[in-house]
């Protein structure tokens, strides 16, 4: 293992940036591959956080109240540290380790109602997997820009901070935080994977039984879960997924009426 230190030079190779757009929002993003096994350890100070990663790892938080959650990755999580807390995360060696996090620090905002509405999610510590979805298509523009174009890639972080914004205004989180507590960490990982293999490839004829065994659940645990953790069973998620990709290729003159009606699974 490595400390935090020293991970740059000897643990991972790849790329490694930071946006900081307006006050108290700072998007951080790496692509890394991974030399050997790593272990990062940090402070966090009063903020909250949206961390997606993809890769095999843990994340651990103690928090200054006493509380440690532990995450596996692979999976999008929020982070709420109403004082101050230490964090490790421990990676395994040779793959491909890929991170979003959003830092959000109320006390830095100069919009007032910002600030307000951002405070309510700092009433208690916590460290809990959310149906937060990343999107994918940004994240690979912000890879491929060119280092020089840097107006726009900070458009870019700028956008994809905003939607994960916006997400999270919406959620309940005393809803959210009850229904997590009805799900192991083991469910939740692979409800997302599950939910991750849709969004990569939401026209492939996906059953529920096939995906259930792909993750490593019964087809009625899995149904259960999906529904508790998104909302909706697992077919309509899988529609809307689609519905939402043909509408988007109709509106941007990609597909007639009828080829759209056809790929969306619609027949005569």
């Amino acid at each position: 293992m490595t400390n935090l230190n020293e991970v740059r030079e000897q643990s991972f190779e790849g790329k490694v940036c930071q946006f900081d757009f307006r006050p108290g929002f700072s998007l951080f993003y790496s692509d890394l591959n991974t030399l050997q096994d790593i272990q990062m350890d940090g402070s966090i100070g009063r903020s909250l956080h949206i961390v997606w990663i993809r890769g095999k790892g843990v994340s651990r938080f103690e928090f200054s109240n006493g509380c440690v959650t532990e995450l596996e990755t692979h999976h999008t999580y929020l982070v709420t540290v109403p004082d101050r807390a230490s964090m490790t995360g421990i990676y395994e060696g040779k793959q491909q380790l890929k991170s979003i996090r959003l830092s959000i620090a109320p006390d830095k905002m100069d919009d007032q109602n910002l600030r307000n509405a951002f405070n309510e999610f700092l009433l208690y510590p916590r460290a809990i997997a959310l149906p937060i979805v990343i999107d994918k298509h940004k994240v690979n523009a912000l890879v491929t820009k060119e280092s020089n174009n840097e107006l726009a890639n900070h458009l870019i972080a700028e956008s994809i901070s905003l939607e994960l914004v916006s997400q999270l205004l919406s959620i309940d989180l005393n809803t959210e935080f009850s229904i997590h507590d009805k799900l192991s960490s083991r469910d939740l990982v692979n409800l997302h994977r599950a939910r991750d293999l849709m969004l990569d490839d939401p026209f492939q004829a996906f059953r529920l039984l096939d995906l259930a065994e792909t993750v490593g659940m019964s087809a009625t645990s899995f149904k259960t879960k999906f529904l508790v953790l998104f909302g909706t069973p697992v077919i309509a998620y899988l529609r809307t997924i689609k519905l939402n990709i043909v509408r988007n290729k109709i509106e941007n003159k990609e597909l007639s009426i009828k080829q759209a009606a056809s790929l969306a699974g619609y027949r005569h």
